[in-house]
């Protein structure tokens, strides 16, 4: 059986039709997986650069709320024992500063507060500058209770206090 010239070149043309298609439908399915695979990394990428967004603002948050953390941390008096003992010399020479004598009678921890039950003795007006002087400390400190005595002349005085002072809490 022989083939005419043209007979030869359609299958030859057919052939290579056949080898186009074939050669199309691999590379076809190549670059669907690379696509896919583009478009997985894509997402991967941008979920990655939006968590990298929001620690950035949570950090750009941290630090311009910095000075106010601090500033709300300084009205509390440290965890421990250095922080509390720091914390009654000051407030004894606040009365030593007022003209009284200061006598700390007890300190106690409770869960958010020091309880302080301090003795004062001198002048009506003198404990009375004290008192006042407590209102304007740095700190979040409460009398629980205050009792004021005479010696009976009106001359001397002695206040108790007891005082709750607002602490950090320990972790």
């Amino acid at each position: 059986m022989k083939f005419s010239f043209s007979k030869k070149v359609l299958a030859v043309v057919v052939l290579i039709l056949i080898a186009v298609i074939s050669v199309d439908g691999i590379l076809f399915g190549l670059l669907s997986d690379k696509i896919i695979n583009i478009k997985d990394k894509t997402r991967q990428l941008n979920t990655s650069i939006e968590e990298r967004e929001r620690d950035l603002n949570l950090r750009d948050s941290i630090e311009d709320s910095r000075i106010d953390r601090e500033k709300l941390i300084s009205f509390f008096v440290p965890a421990g024992d250095a922080a509390t003992v720091s914390f009654i010399s000051k407030l004894e020479d606040l009365a030593r500063n007022n003209k009284l004598i200061p006598t700390v009678r007890n300190v106690s921890y409770e869960e958010n507060f020091i309880r302080i039950k301090l003795s004062t003795a001198g002048t009506w007006a003198d404990i009375e500058k004290f008192l006042a002087s407590l209102e304007g400390l740095p700190v979040v400190i409460s009398i629980a209770n205050f009792i004021l005595q005479s010696d009976g002349e009106g001359k001397n005085w002695s206040g108790e206090f007891d005082l709750l002072v607002g602490k950090i809490k320990d972790f």
